[in-house]
């Protein structure tokens, strides 16, 4: 029967036994079995579950963990760009309120020019007017 047995918190070894028969036997790792020894062991039969198990199980509760975590980030996120989203219309709106007053502003000043331009020659038909007279 192939099971995994832990090395460490972090590690899991492939070996042939049981966890039980390693610690049976005051065997910290079995090293010769992890580097090729030729003699085999046949596990005792247990009625406690494969290590390769509980290190699926405790895999398994990370992983929903980590997904947890990830699905409140993503909604955090998708409040964040909702957020994002309406804080830019509100640009937008103030931007087309903008461009609308700059808009009034230069039709304004286009009026402003053109009686610039009337009070110009205005001026220059009255200086005419003022040399004739002056002349006579």
């Amino acid at each position: 029967m192939f099971v995994e047995i832990y090395k460490s918190d972090t590690t899991i070894l492939p070996v042939y036994g049981s966890i039980h028969f390693w610690k049976k036997h005051n065997f910290d790792t079995p090293k010769t079995l992890l580097y090729g020894s030729s003699k085999k062991v046949d596990p005792p039969k247990v009625d406690a579950p494969p290590v390769y198990l509980i290190a699926v199980r405790q895999s398994l509760k990370y992983l929903n963990t980590t997904l947890k975590y990830l699905n409140t980030t993503l909604k955090y996120s998708n409040t964040t760009l909702k957020y994002l989203n309406t804080t830019l219309k509100y640009l937008n709106t103030i931007l087309e309120y903008l461009n609308t007053i700059l808009g009034y502003l230069n039709t304004t000043l286009e009026y402003l020019n053109t009686t610039l331009k009337y009070l110009n020659t205005t001026l220059k038909y009255l200086n005419t007017i003022s040399r004739y007279n002056l002349n006579y």
